[in-house]
């Protein structure tokens, strides 16, 4: 009767997909990727608010002000936005085949995906360290994953 109840739980197992992390070399190239992408984006938002200028005369500083506002605000939304779409993933994740998710292998909603970026704010001030510790870590998490619980894993 044990065994037969070790059998179904080995057939539970396997039902439920494994989760394959992303290690932190794969993650390197998806976050230079998302960076270019980002700046394109951003080159894209600078040239319609000068063709702006352009045709509104006189309007130098409003033009300034909503490109530096425009600029700050697709900087700070691109990641939340992209890793809790229906993707799970920056344009980058994507590309290399990864996605991010929680501790149950699901989508995670938009405000843990804003602290997951502004967590990352403790990964630069410590010399990247957290980022570093995706390199060592058993789930191939960074410092900004333990703190929101998030997991970036292979589609």
């Amino acid at each position: 009767m044990g065994s037969e109840l070790l059998d179904d739980l080995d057939y539970l197992d396997e039902r439920i997909p494994k989760q394959i992390y992303s290690g932190f070399w794969i993650r390197l190239g998806a976050a230079i990727f998302d960076w270019i992408a980002l700046l394109i984006i951003l080159l894209f938002w600078v040239a319609l608010g000068g063709l702006l200028g352009l045709i509104v005369p006189n309007s130098t500083a409003v033009v300034e002000f909503l490109q530096t506002m425009g600029t700050l605000i697709i900087m700070f939304l691109y990641f939340p936005f992209c890793e809790s779409s229906r993707y799970q993933a920056s344009i980058g994740k994507y590309l290399f085949g990864m996605k991010v998710v929680d501790k149950e292998g699901k989508r995670i909603e938009f405000w843990r995906a804003l602290a997951r970026l502004i967590s990352k704010g403790l990964s630069y001030m410590f010399l990247f360290i957290g980022f570093i510790m995706i390199a060592f870590s058993k789930n191939k998490q960074g410092l900004h994953d333990l703190i929101v619980g998030t997991y970036v894993v292979q589609r």
